[in-house]
């Protein structure tokens, strides 16, 4: 197994799109017609137009900082493929870095009753929140999202107790 050593939004991005690639779809609950989608063929290659194309596209975007148009192309992906909480999620996070906090919140909200299991999409609200100013929400939340096990959010609660 090959491994990807990369630093900051860029190296988010790579690791993003190793996983929708449907490298370790099956382990991190990525939805199989999403990973299924992913696989059309060697790389990082998909169909024109599909989901995992704009989603692909959208990641680009939010890498090099252009959240905007991130946002429409998670649109685009979600349009396609309405069931996937992970575009929800990312199209709230682009939003919250453009300052649209309620339409974050909503966004990212979606995702969480989609699949409430994800600890870190209860740690990326709680960071909207804190962006927000709603800091009894968002520490609920982050704390919520500890206590699920993500270390993002146990990492950011410690940073307070310092």
């Amino acid at each position: 197994m090959r491994r990807i050593y990369a630093w900051g939004r860029i190296g988010f991005f790579v690791s993003a799109l190793w996983i929708a690639n449907g490298f370790f779809a099956s382990g991190l609950g990525i939805s199989p017609a999403y990973a299924e989608d992913s696989r059309k063929g060697p790389g990082l290659i998909h169909a024109a137009g599909s989901s995992a194309y704009w989603a692909d596209k959208a990641g680009l975007c939010a890498t090099y900082g252009n959240d905007k148009a991130a946002v429409g192309y998670y649109q685009k992906a979600i349009d396609l493929n309405p069931n996937q909480s992970d575009l929800y999620y990312f199209k709230g996070m682009c939003l919250g870095e453009l300052g649209e906090y309620e339409k974050a919140m909503e966004a990212v909200n979606k995702a969480i009753s989609m699949n409430p299991e994800k600890a870190g999409y209860l740690y990326g609200r709680g960071r909207l929140g804190l962006k927000a100013g709603h800091k009894e929400s968002a520490m609920a939340d982050l704390e919520s999202a500890a206590k699920a096990g993500d270390r993002d959010a146990k990492n950011h609660l410690n940073s307070f107790i310092r």
